[in-house]
Order: structure tokens, then sequence, then C-alpha cells
């Protein structure tokens, strides 16, 4: 009986462990199928990060990106590869962009220089200081490396967008660096441009000093494409003195006419950038103000005016930038008339600026020595109202003393100067 009791038992228990084992099977082929759908659910996630990548590069609105170069490989065993000679063309342009509002600030004459300095800044801020410069490289996805630019390149030619990707090759022949630059949208080469630089390693012209130099002349020639004013702006040295050798701007007698030329070309254009074509007239009158020869003084005089006032014409609050210039400018004229195209140009400043005191003082003294009474007490109440303050011993300063025993300044005072008053 016990023999036939045990026997039936040991049979069943093998099912049981078939059972079990068959579980464990299914348990691995079930995570085995989660784990591939997860892989291709990953890399199809990734994909699509790369095309949702490729499309917004594509519509973006840039100024100019620099891709991966083709650098040679004895360059690139000294540490010169591609991705450390693109950010230095990078660190160079954002060096030469980001000098711009002081070259300017420089550029025109202002009796406040805090207030044109900030007016510039604003001014300036948007078109300049905030353009992001993209270095770009080739994207992973699931371990396969994706050529991003080449694709946007590609994507950009069929969507008809231009690319204003910078495109190069880096070689090296004897004692020979030679680069080739430019850049190609649509299957058409754009401006390229080959540069060749000597080196001697034994020398003084080491290796990164041609590095130094090969990366800034690529910075310039970037710019050059898509930045004029910038380009033109990297000769002009705003520390330098007024004397025959220190002249601001850099090879003036010979380079001037150029200058010119290029301002021309620009603010002839001004249809499709206005914006260009306003600082070009601005600029364009301070080559015309500091010209080194002086054949022509009347000639010249009346080429600035005609260039400042044109600022103004297409922006009428470029007569903060330009003003001052503008009325030295009518102030050597040789015409009766002079006197009153310097009020004249006064007056559309304090209209534009109504805060700046500066050019407020300047007509109380015009109006003074031509005794203007009217015209002065007018203006006076408007300096007050825009929250002049006469500290009591700048009373006797030229633009007050003649009229200030007057009653009329004596109660314009009474009545606005202590409340105008800074709080200490």
């Amino acid at each position: 009986m016990d023999i036939k009791n045990d026997s039936p038992a040991k049979e069943n228990n093998k099912p049981e462990k078939k059972d079990w084992l068959a579980s464990v099977h299914r348990f691995n082929d079930n995570v085995a199928q989660l784990v591939t759908f997860n892989s291709k659910l990953l890399v199809f996630f990734m994909l699509l990060f790369f095309v949702y990548l490729l499309f917004a590069s594509v519509l973006q609105d840039e100024t100019f990106s620099i891709r991966q170069l083709n650098v040679h490989s004895s360059l690139e065993t000294k540490g010169y590869n591609s991705g450390f000679i693109a950010k230095k063309i990078s660190y160079n342009i954002t060096s030469l962009v980001n000098e711009v509002p002081d070259k300017l600030l420089a550029m025109f004459s202002s009796d406040d220089v805090d207030e044109k300095k900030e007016i510039l800044y604003n001014r300036i801020l948007d078109k300049y200081l905030k353009k992001e410069i993209k270095v770009d490289f080739n994207v992973d996805v699931g371990g396969v490396s994706l050529p991003l630019r080449d694709l946007t390149k590609t994507a950009r030619g069929l969507f008809d967008v231009e690319d204003k990707s910078l495109d190069g090759d880096i070689t090296v022949e004897d004692n020979l660096i030679i680069m080739t630059i430019g850049f190609n949208s649509g299957g058409v080469n754009k401006s390229f441009e080959s540069i060749r630089y000597s080196f001697y390693p034994k020398d003084s012209i080491k290796m990164i000093d041609v590095i130094d130099s090969m990366t800034f002349d690529a910075a310039k020639f970037v710019l050059k494409q898509y930045d004029p004013i910038v380009t033109l702006l990297i000769d002009f040295n705003p520390t330098a003195g007024n004397s025959y050798r220190d002249q601001k701007w850099e090879g003036k007698t010979d380079l001037e006419e150029d200058r010119l030329a290029m301002l021309k070309k620009m603010y002839l254009n001004d249809s499709k950038d206005k914006v260009l074509a306003t600082w070009a007239h601005a600029i364009a009158g301070t080559i015309y103000t500091d010209k080194f020869s002086r054949k022509d003084i009347q000639r010249d005089n009346a080429s600035a005016i005609q260039q400042f006032e044109k600022a103004i014409e297409m922006d009428p609050s470029f007569v903060d930038i330009v003003g001052i210039d503008l009325a030295k400018r009518y102030s050597d004229m040789e015409d009766s008339s002079k006197t009153d195209h310097v009020i004249k140009t006064y007056q559309r400043m304090i209209k534009s600026a109504s805060g700046n005191m500066e050019i407020y003082d300047k007509l109380f003294n015009i109006y003074s020595e031509q005794n203007k009474k009217d015209d002065y007490f007018k203006l006076l109440e408007l300096a007050f109202k825009n929250g002049m303050y006469i500290p009591e011993n700048n009373m006797e300063d030229s633009q007050y003393i003649k009229f200030k025993d007057q009653n009329q300044f004596k109660s314009l005072v009474k009545k606005y100067n202590e409340y105008n008053k800074p709080k200490s």
C-alpha cells in the first residue's frame, strides 16, 4: 500500500517543475521583448528629437554659424583641432562685435557721456550684442553620429532658405598653413577665400601665432559677409589721439575713400536694411567731419551736414546721436543763417530727449547772446518743467547771468527750483 501511495506523488511533481521552468522562460521572453520595445521607442524619440533639431535649425533666423572645419591631421595632433579653431573664430567674432558700442560712442560728440552711452547701448543692444554665434557639431543618436549641419544645409536648399554656415579646410604644406573658408548655400559657393600663412617653429613666427592670425582673419571674413558696419569699425581706434601719427582711422589717407564708398553702398540699399543705412549716413558724416586732407573745408562740411541730416530724416531719434556734431558743422558754415540752423538742431534734440539739460544750456547761451528774451524764458520754463535745478552758486554762470535779476527769472526759480532740488 505504501508503494502504491508514493508512486503517484512523484509523478505529480514533474509537471509542476516543468510549469515553473516554462514560466521563467516566458518571463524572460517578456522582459526581452519589453527591453527591445523600449530600446526601439527610445531610438524613435531620439530620432524625433533630431528631426525637431533639424527643422528648428532650418527655420530659425540666424546671423551665421560655424560648422566643423576640415583640419589637417598634423594640426590636430598639436591640439588645434576643428573644435578649437571653430571656437577661436567664434571668440574673435564676439570680441569684434562687442567693441561696437564703445567705438560708436567715441565716434560721435557728446557733452553728457553717460547719457549718450546709455542711448547708444540701448540702440545697439538688439542688433549686435544679443546675437549668438553657433559652433555646430555632429549629434549622436543611438550611438550613430548624425551630421546635423550637413543635413540642415541640404534641407535649407530644399526649402530655399539661405544657409549662413561657415565651411572650410585648413591644410599644411611644408611651412605653410592654407586656410580656405566660405559660405555655401544651395550648392552654390559664396565668397570663398583662400589665405596662406607662413610659420617657422624655430623662429619668432610660431604655430600659435599663425592660428591667432588665421582665426582673426576668418572672423573678419564672416563679418564682412553679414555685418559691414562691424567690419568697417575694425579699423577704428577710439583710444587714438588727434596727432598726425595717431589717427583714429587706421590707414586713414589710403582708405578714407574706400570707407566712404563702402558706406555709400550701405545707405543706397536703404530699402533692404533701413537701420544699416541710417548708421551708414551717420558714420559717413563723422568721416567727412574728420577728413585729414581738407582741400575744400566747406565742401566737406556741407557733405557732413548732408549725411547727418539724412540719418535724422530716416530716423528722427538719431538726432540724439549726431545732434552735437550736426550743430558744430552748422556753426562752421559761411552763411548768415548758420545760427538759426544750430538753434533748430538743439530744439530737435530737446524735443527728442527733453531731459538733456546740456542742450538747454547751449540754447540759453545763444538766446542770451542774441538778447532773445521771450525765447529765453519759454525755454527756461520748459527746462524747469523737465526737471532742471539751478544750485545757488551756479546762478552766475554765463547761461543765466544776463537775465537772473529779472522778475520773470526769479518767479520761475521760486516756482520750480526748490521742487526740483535733488533729495540728499
